[in-house]
């Protein structure tokens, strides 16, 4: 009677408008003088609706923001560095000069995953208050378009994501990947280059 209760119960929120999942939440150790570091995870969302800002306590990072690594346009030269070091965008695999720019909002397509990972979209901590160690953990509040927010536990890892965690807001079903951004106004990069 009770896993029948728990089916239902499934059933119902995978159903319902507005759960959305945040699964593997993690950040890469920073540097001793890095004043940036990024935030990768994987969201999705039963219903249509967009992260639209992110934050962490104030111990941790006084801004947050919400970056898209691309690409530079051939000739382009002029970039600020006001990010600080970053270096956590290094899993490129070409050879050209990449920056980061921001963005207003991460699109999430009803039933499908969307990845934010290294060399693609992030969520950036900006003049971090004391460099990230491995094994450290704190906390990242997402709000998104519908009204929803989330509470994610990051863990700071020296490489790459390993095992598998998941907060939710409600269960959620599992879909394939794909990911669209509606970009700010071309402005000045946000951050230094990187390269693979």
């Amino acid at each position: 009677m009770v896993v029948l209760s728990a089916l239902a119960l499934f059933a119902t929120a995978c159903s319902t408008s507005g759960p959305i999942a945040a699964d593997d939440a993690w950040a890469r150790e920073s540097a001793m003088m890095q004043s940036a570091a990024a935030v990768y995870l994987d969201l999705t969302a039963d219903e249509d609706d967009a992260l639209v800002s992110a934050s962490v306590d104030s111990s941790v990072a006084p801004t947050v923001e919400i970056h898209e690594t691309t690409e530079m346009d051939q000739g382009g030269d002029d970039m600020d560095g006001d990010d600080g070091d970053m270096g956590d965008d290094d899993d490129m695999d070409g050879g050209g000069m990449m920056q980061m720019v921001p963005v207003d909002e991460v699109d999430l397509p009803a039933g499908e995953t969307v990845s934010l990972e290294p060399g693609g979209l992030h969520i950036m901590l900006l003049d971090l208050v004391e460099p990230l160690e491995i094994g450290q953990e704190f906390d990242l509040d997402l709000d998104f378009e519908s009204g929803e927010t989330l509470s994610v536990t990051v863990e700071v890892r020296e490489g790459g994501p390993s095992e598998r965690s998941s907060s939710l807001l409600q269960p959620s079903c599992s879909w394939p990947a794909a990911a669209t951004t509606r970009s700010t106004s071309t402005t000045s990069p946000m951050g230094r280059p990187t390269t693979s």
